[in-house]
């Protein structure tokens, strides 16, 4: 309805507002095909309306959406554009945020060394402005960038970086992100009682938020359920069970099966 009032009288940057909150809505309930029917409206009606920061900043979600169908090429295209109509009006925090798409673009190219120049750019500039949650995001994606190298050491550092800032800002989609990606990290260097502590936060919290996200991370879990069986039937194959193994008595695995299992039902 707000829409229509705006495009009845001919409000073409109001319009533009509209269509914008519309794909975020759209984007925030994993329903990208209607984001991007808005976000192409919203382009649309800041460019009749001549406004060039609406027209960067809706190339910015274009590509951020694009991104997300893997189209990478069309993200690039309009990242590209938004970043050289953000330079233009030296607009820091947002060029920042377009540095950090392109990172991820470059980075589902597997062209690693550009995807770094552009997260690493995106964290400086964050930095500069002391915008502590575009930091946090810029070391989370950076930190995923070095995952899709198996640099394991460095991109757990650049969650736990990631995961700190968050935590202090109580952002709490930033703490299921991190947190995430910290339980896949630590599945795969084979550390499961970090991988099944930080991957249950992360499942309590997206299904707190009711984000679509939630469905991915349960199968991180059943993965590392999986793992954590496989470890203790080895061990029960030369031991009665895990208890008096270590010296100190302690138990490697002080995982709680149960409330995981309930985390995943």
């Amino acid at each position: 309805k707000c829409g229509d009032i705006r495009d009845q009288l001919h409000d073409r940057l109001g319009l533009a507002e509209t269509f914008g909150n519309m794909a975020t809505i759209h984007v925030r309930r994993g329903n990208t095909d209607q984001a991007l029917k808005y976000l192409r409206r919203d382009l649309q009606a800041a460019e009749s309306a001549g406004d060039v920061h609406v027209m960067a900043e809706a190339c910015n979600n274009l590509g951020a959406a694009h991104l997300q169908r893997h189209e990478v090429d069309i993200a690039i295209g309009y990242l590209e554009k938004g970043l050289e109509l953000m330079n233009q009006l030296g607009d820091k925090r947002n060029i920042a945020r377009i540095h950090d798409n392109l990172g991820t673009a470059y980075a589902h190219r597997e062209e690693w060394d550009l995807a770094v120049e552009h997260h690493r750019k995106a964290l400086e500039v964050f930095q500069s402005i002391q915008d502590l949650a575009g930091t946090a995001y810029a070391e989370v994606n950076l930190g995923e960038t070095y995952a899709g190298q198996d640099k394991w050491e460095q991109s757990i550092d650049h969650f736990n970086r990631g995961l700190t800032i968050v935590e202090q800002l109580n952002d709490r989609y930033g703490i299921a992100l991190a947190s995430a990606d910290l339980g896949r990290a630590h599945l795969v260097v084979g550390d499961l009682n970090q991988a099944s502590r930080h991957s249950a936060r992360a499942l309590r919290t997206f299904r707190a938020l009711g984000a679509v996200e939630a469905e991915a991370v349960a199968q991180d879990l059943h993965l590392i359920l999986a793992s954590i069986d496989q470890v203790k039937q080895k061990v029960a194959a030369v031991s009665d069970g895990l208890q008096g193994i270590y010296a100190d008595g302690s138990d490697a695995f002080s995982i709680d099966l149960d409330a995981l299992l309930q985390e995943v039902a």
